[in-house]
């Protein structure tokens, strides 16, 4: 499996209604929902999503 590009995300996201809502499986099969707590890392050059 290869890694999420931000352009990826952003056509992604683009075609999403307003009203959804970001999950996850985690590696357990358990279902994780994104918070709104997102932090930028530029010099890491990452996006980091935090769980709800």
């Amino acid at each position: 499996m290869s890694e999420l590009t931000i352009e990826v995300l952003k056509e992604i996201v683009e075609k999403l209604p307003n009203d959804f809502i970001v999950e996850f499986k985690d590696r357990n099969g358990s279902t994780v929902t994104v918070s709104d707590d997102i932090n930028v890392k530029i010099s890491e050059k990452k996006l980091v999503l935090r769980t709800y």
